[in-house]
């Protein structure tokens, strides 16, 4: 079996690409980046490619051989007031949040509605399910991903396929590169990798990292009181801005 890793250059892609190795569950693994190989001489089964997502040009996808596992963790982020932000950047937002993990994945959509075993898993964020100031764009763009994964899964089991996109929504993640964090540590992010390809194997819809212990709190007092839970989540963002700048 062969397995393709989108945004496999550092941060959760990164150490997804090291577990599959420690794993040698696949014979190959393909991995697509934007920026230099982090690979070099680390596996034989590894092969690098180097390609911009947002250059809407995804046709190397179409030279790998047969492909049995898609892992896509590519995504930007930025936290700042709608108003100051580009048009472009709004456009490169949903290209590289949404529509470029949308047409990966329909190129191997016949695979995912076959009998045969096909992995899957999408980086979201708990951001796609809740309200977030400051976040507004980002938000959007997880938001109609998460979306896109319900729905797919039910057309999947609907049509009789028992394969599954696993729609993986964390929150803050320490050690990656996310809203410009320079405190990158892919050690920080190996057990979490982990976890994420357990319960792709399992063909699970949705894994929430930190559920019991954040998250469900947060979802539930979000559902009791959106208004109050988008306020104080803009309060929070607006500390958090401030310190970043």
């Amino acid at each position: 079996m062969n397995a393709l890793v989108v945004g496999g250059a550092h941060g959760i892609g990164f150490s997804v690409v090291k577990e599959l190795i420690a794993q040698d569950k696949f014979e190959h693994i393909y991995v697509i980046g934007n920026s230099e190989s982090p690979f070099i001489n680390m596996s034989d089964r590894v092969t690098y490619h180097k390609c911009d997502l947002n250059e809407r040009d995804y046709s190397i996808c179409d030279t790998f051989p047969q492909i049995n596992a898609l892992f896509i963790n590519a995504g930007i982020g930025h936290l700042g007031y709608f108003q100051d932000f580009s048009e472009q950047t709004i456009q490169d937002m949903f290209q590289i949040n949404t529509i470029a993990p949308l047409r990966i994945v329909k190129k191997y959509y016949s695979q995912m509605l076959s009998e045969e075993n096909f992995y899957c898993y999408v980086i979201s964020s708990i951001s796609g399910h809740i309200i977030s100031p400051l976040f507004s764009i980002y938000s959007a763009t997880k938001a109609s991903l998460s979306r896109f994964i319900e729905s797919i899964n039910i057309e999947l089991e609907m049509q009789g396929s028992t394969n599954r996109i696993l729609d993986v929504s964390p929150g803050y993640i320490e050690g990656t590169s996310f809203d410009g964090n320079t405190k990158i540590d892919t050690t920080k992010t190996d057990n979490l990798a982990k976890k994420i390809l357990s319960q792709t194997f399992a063909k699970k819809e949705i894994y929430i990292p930190e559920y019991n212990a954040i998250y469900k709190d947060v979802l539930e007092r979000h559902c009791q009181d959106k208004h109050q839970f988008g306020i104080q989540s803009y309060k929070y963002k607006i500390n958090r801005l401030k310190k970043l700048r």
